[in-house]
């Protein structure tokens, strides 16, 4: 009979394997890497890559351009018509729903 601790070192040695990464993938979602790596820098409101504290990508956060419409958000801050909505970036309908609108 095989023992326990036999049993459980290799589920231990599976589940480390089937938890570690992939190298031929990247952290994007599972696109293939090209095989090389590229530091991109600090993040910056230009690099067209979604970083540092932007919303979307090179917009919102610190950046001085705002979020569109339908673009991911933070904040009201974020977004150009100021209304950050379960993430994204929404025209407002009505004042009341703008912030500082009137609530009347």
């Amino acid at each position: 009979m095989v023992p326990f601790r036999w049993i459980l070192a290799s589920l231990l040695i599976f589940v480390a394997a089937a938890c570690g990464s992939n190298p031929s993938t990247s952290d994007d979602g599972g696109v293939p890497d090209s095989g090389t790596s590229i530091d991109p820098g600090p993040p910056s409101c230009t690099d067209g890559i979604r970083n540092g504290d932007e919303g979307d990508v090179d917009c919102g956060g610190s950046c001085a351009t705002k979020c569109d419409d339908g673009q991911r958000c933070y904040a009201n801050t974020d977004c150009g018509g100021e209304l950050c909505s379960d993430g994204v970036c929404v025209e407002c309908i009505t004042a009341a729903q703008c912030p500082g609108g009137d609530t009347e």
